[in-house]
């Protein structure tokens, strides 16, 4: 017998690659467990449950709160963040998955809500181990088992998933790592899906974490950055504590790529407008208050479910803008105020709008102002923030500049930041977000 030429005489086969596959996602849950769960005789003692701080006993609390009103919406009481109980509740998706599992796990212990509670986070982190690979093997990442390996087995990135500890960071870091693989899988192919899932993961990591103000700024600009990327289609955002009030509710016809239109819905309160004018400016908009696809009756603090979803679902069945809501102008919508920069005598005077794990600072400068302050590519830039002034280059990547030097680039969003090569530009000019600094050329005095 002849051997085909380029055939290998052995090839892994289908049922092998995924034995294989098996016995690797079952040895990194394993781990996990092993870690996340290595007090568990601290937790289960004498045939009851112990949490590991009195917080998780206060989420406790609020869970039996919504098992027995489940349809009642908690902002203050007086068991919340024990033991002072003045911080608003906005944490109630994970009280509502708790109580989920809880009713699960009833008919087979008479423990049910404690169990829940117990394992509520290791088995979020199981989920977010899942996500991950599976996003990883999608995106052929060459070092993903170690990857995989050290989530795994990390006690600082565990602490979140500990047994005992029913604390909302555990759902926050799953919804953080479906959103971002969905993210990048938007980048590389988008699809629909993937559009649906990154907006979902991010929507309810904004609820789950709404005491954290930045994040509704953190979210205003992912949804501008990558909204350009998704396919032209219906997009549903809301980020509303007006509703109920004066505000209204809207969609947004916005240009996208090739002459396609982006349907945006969400509250009138500036949210949507950034994403609007990245997407090529508002073409047309409807108010949405009388629209004939709300649900009656409209709840006076649930406009998401009673206008926007009912709204968005039927532009997305192929509605026409103009039938879902009376004609609005798009001078009429409001306009969220984000800082703007500005050219001035000295250069142009940008604002720092964001700073990233690593020290980059996103600012609020474009291209196009670059462009006209004679800030070409490759250029040597002159950055003066307050009394002091630093010398840097604008680059396309942070390898254009020597290691601890100041470059200025365009993020993967698109927005200008600096950024100093090995090191971190917040630490080298101080500043912090709201700051103001100049670019200028550097032949500029």
């Amino acid at each position: 017998m002849t051997t085909p030429p380029n055939h290998k005489i052995w090839q892994p086969k289908t049922a092998g690659r995924v034995f294989w596959q098996a016995l690797l996602l079952g040895t990194l849950i394993a781990l996990f467990l092993a870690t996340t769960t290595a007090q568990r005789g601290d937790v289960f003692v004498g045939g009851r449950v112990y949490f590991v701080d009195a917080d998780c006993y206060a989420r406790m609390s609020r869970v039996e709160h919504v098992i027995a009103h489940p349809l009642q919406s908690i902002r203050h009481h007086d068991f919340e963040n024990f033991p002072t109980g003045i911080e608003t509740h906005a944490t109630a998706p994970l009280d509502w998955l708790i109580a989920a599992l809880a009713t699960a796990l009833a008919p087979f212990s008479p423990q049910a809500l404690d169990l829940a509670g117990a394992w509520i986070s290791p088995l979020l982190g199981i989920a977010t181990l899942l996500a991950l690979w599976a996003w990883s093997m999608r995106a052929r990442l060459p070092f993903r088992h170690a990857m995989l390996f050290l989530l795994a087995v990390s006690p600082i990135v565990t602490q979140a998933f500990r047994l005992g500890r029913p604390d909302h960071q555990s759902l926050l870091l799953f919804l953080m790592a479906v959103g971002l693989a969905a993210e990048w899988n938007l980048w590389s192919r988008p699809t629909t899906r993937t559009a649906v899932a990154w907006g979902i993961a991010w929507g309810l990591a904004l609820w789950t974490s709404l005491y954290e103000p930045l994040i509704v700024f953190a979210l205003l600009l992912v949804l501008r950055g990558a909204l350009p990327f998704a396919p032209a289609g219906v997009h549903l955002a809301v980020v509303d504590p007006g509703v109920g009030g004066t505000r209204r509710a809207v969609a947004i016809g916005a240009g996208g790529r090739d002459g396609e239109s982006h349907l945006l819905v969400g509250p009138d309160n500036g949210l949507l407008m950034p994403a609007a004018e990245r997407l090529g400016g508002v073409n047309d908009a409807v108010a949405l208050d009388a629209s004939p696809e709300r649900l009656q009756p409209v709840s006076s603090t649930f406009h998401g479910r009673d206008i926007f979803a009912p709204v968005a679902a039927a532009l997305a069945a192929g509605a026409a803008l103009a039938d879902v809501g009376e004609p609005l102008g798009p001078s009429a919508l409001v306009a969220l105020e984000l800082p703007v920069a500005t050219a001035g005598p000295d250069g142009l005077a940008a604002h720092v709008v964001h700073r990233d794990r690593f020290g980059n600072l996103i600012l609020d400068a474009t291209a196009e102002q670059l462009h006209e302050q004679g800030i070409a590519p490759g250029a040597a830039v002159r950055v003066a923030a307050g009394a002091a002034v630093h010398a840097g280059r604008h680059g396309a990547a942070f390898a254009d500049v020597p290691p601890g030097e100041l470059v200025l680039y365009r993020d993967g969003l698109g927005m200008v930041a600096l950024a100093v090569n090995g090191g971190s530009a917040h630490a080298r000019l101080g500043l912090e977000r709201g700051d103001e600094l100049t670019l200028a050329p550097a032949q500029r005095q």
